[in-house]
C-alpha cells in the first residue's frame, strides 16, 4: 500500500547556488538535490532577482545531469514564492514567509569569531533573524551546535539537529576512477609528501607549513599545495625550504583525487574548521591525515586521524612519524567514513527532518 504520508515540498533560495564554483556548502545541496529527487520530494528553487544578476550570474553553474533535473521542475521569482507553501531553505535576502516553515542549515560559526567587532553585531543579527524564524536548524557537526549556543543561547540550540554533510558525489566518482598516474611528476625522487589544500589565510594556519619543513629535514619530506600562487611574502618565507615546496595551482575533481591517492598524508593544521571536507575525502580513499587536535577534527575524522596540538612542533613531527609508519588506512577503515557520509544516507536523515515539518 502507498504511504498517505505527505512529502516535503522544497523550496530552496536559488542564490545558494552562486557559491558554486567555490565548492563547499553549495556543492552539498548539488550532491544532496538529486537523492532529494530520487526520493520523490517536490522541489524549487527561486531564481535569482534581475538587481542579482551580475553577483550571482553563476546561480545556475551546477553538473549537467543536475541541471537536467532542475529543468523538469518549475522556477519561482520572489514575487510568485511568496505564495507557495512549503520547506524553505532561505539566505539573508530571502527569509521565508509566512506561508512557509523554514530550515536553516548552520555549517560553522568561524564569521563570528573572525570578523571586526564593528561588523559582528549586524551579522549576528541578521543569522539570529533567521535561526529565530527557523522551525529546525540543521548544524553540520556536534561542535557546531555547541558553537551555536555559546554565539545565540539556548532557544536556538534546542531547535538544532545534527546532521553532517554528505561526501561530495562528484568527487566521489573522480575517486572512484582514480588512475596510477602520479601526479607529482617533478618531485625529487620518492619522498614523503604532505598534501595542503585550500585558502592559506587566518585561522587556516599556514604558517605552521613551516614548522612541518623545519622538522623534517632530514627525510626531506615535500609540501604539496592546492590552491592559489604564492603571494610574494609567502614565497620569501618559504624561500629556505623552495625545492621542497610545490604549488599545483588549483586541480579539477580528478586531478585532485589523484593528489590526495598519491600524497603520504593529508596536513590540516587550522586552528578552526567548519566541517574539513579534504578530511573526509582523504580518508575516505585510505590517505593519512595529520591535523590539530580539535573538537571539529576528531568528529569529523572519525578519530582516524594523527591529532597534535597546534603550536607544538614536538607533537607534529610526533603525529606525522605515526601516520608516516602506519601507513594507508585498512580498507574497513575508508569504509567507515565512506558509509557515514554516503550522500544517500545523509539525504534521508535531511528528508526525515524535512517530513517532520510537511
Amino acid at each position: 500500500m502507498q504511504s498517505s504520508r505527505k512529502r516535503a515540498n522544497l523550496i530552496i533560495d536559488g542564490i545558494i547556488f552562486g557559491l558554486q564554483q567555490a565548492g563547499g556548502i553549495s556543492r552539498v545541496w548539488s550532491t544532496l538535490i538529486p537523492e532529494f529527487l530520487a526520493q520523490g520530494v517536490e522541489f524549487r528553487y527561486v531564481e535569482p532577482l534581475v538587481a542579482d544578476e551580475n553577483i550571482y550570474r553563476a546561480s545556475l553553474d551546477l553538473p549537467a545531469a543536475q541541471k537536467e533535473s532542475l529543468h523538469k521542475f518549475s522556477k519561482f521569482t520572489h514575487q510568485t514564492l511568496i505564495d507557495e507553501a512549503g520547506i524553505y531553505v532561505p539566505t539573508y535576502y530571502r527569509p521565508a514567509s509566512k506561508k512557509q516553515r523554514s530550515i536553516q542549515v548552520c555549517h560553522d560559526t568561524i564569521r563570528e569569531e573572525s570578523i571586526s567587532k564593528l561588523l559582528l553585531p549586524p551579522l549576528k543579527a541578521r543569522r539570529r533573524y533567521l535561526y529565530d524564524r527557523a522551525e529546525r536548524i540543521i548544524c553540520v557537526s556536534n561542535a557546531t551546535r555547541e558553537d551555536l549556543l555559546g554565539h545565540y543561547g539556548e532557544p536556538i540550540y534546542r531547535k538544532a539537529v545534527v546532521i553532517p554533510n554528505p561526501l561530495d558525489s562528484t568527487k566521489m566518482a573522480s575517486m572512484a576512477a582514480v588512475g596510477t598516474e602520479a601526479p607529482f611528476k617533478d618531485m625529487p625522487g620518492e619522498p614523503p609528501i604532505a598534501l595542503y589544500i585550500g585558502k592559506r589565510d587566518g585561522a587556516k594556519n599556514f604558517s605552521e607549513c613551516l614548522t612541518l619543513l623545519s622538522q623534517t629535514v632530514a627525510s626531506g619530506l615535500c609540501l604539496a599545495v592546492v590552491g592559489t600562487p604564492f603571494s610574494e611574502d609567502e614565497e620569501r618565507v618559504l624561500a629556505p625550504y623552495r625545492t621542497r615546496v610545490f604549488n599545483l595551482g588549483r586541480l579539477s575533481d580528478n586531478e585532485l583525487a589523484k593528489a590526495m591517492a598519491a600524497a603520504s598524508f593529508l596536513f590540516l593544521p587550522s586552528k578552526k574548521e567548519g566541517f574539513g571536507f579534504p578530511t573526509v575525502e582523504a580518508l575516505s580513499l585510505g590517505t593519512p591525515v595529520v591535523c590539530t587536535d580539535t573538537p571539529i577534527n576528531r568528529e569529523v575524522a572519525l578519530e582516524l586521524a594523527n591529532f597534535y596540538p597546534t603550536g607544538s612542533a614536538e607533537a607534529l613531527l610526533a603525529a606525522v612519524n605515526t601516520a608516516l609508519g602506519r601507513g594507508r588506512l585498512s580498507s574497513d577503515e575508508s569504509r567507515r567514513i565512506r558509509d557515514a557520509y554516503d550522500p544517500r544516507r545523509i539525504a534521508t536523515r535531511y528528508l526525515a527532518c524535512f517530513n517532520e515539518l510537511a
